[in-house]
């Protein structure tokens, strides 16, 4: 059914998967992901964006993109300007 190369590669697959993390169970460590992820509460910078526009990183962050932008734009000789 299966030609040599394809078995070796799917039992090299499967041995590497139960050698890796023997007597694991991956449902168990998943529940255990979630539930760690749910009391993290929040995992984006809403929370401190008052801090960084008031310390200016914003603005470096978005000038420092438009440069990249601008030279992008130069390398692929896309400029309007």
């Amino acid at each position: 059914m299966f030609g040599p190369k394809v078995f070796g590669l799917i039992v090299t697959v499967l041995a590497a998967t139960t050698v890796a993390h023997p007597g694991e169970d991956a449902f168990k460590e998943a529940q255990k992901r979630a539930a760690f992820l749910a009391a993290l509460g929040s995992t984006d910078m809403a929370h401190c964006a008052d801090k960084l526009i008031a310390s200016g990183h914003a603005d470096r962050i978005m000038n420092r993109r438009a440069e990249q932008v601008a030279e992008l734009r130069r390398h692929y000789g896309l400029d309007h300007s």
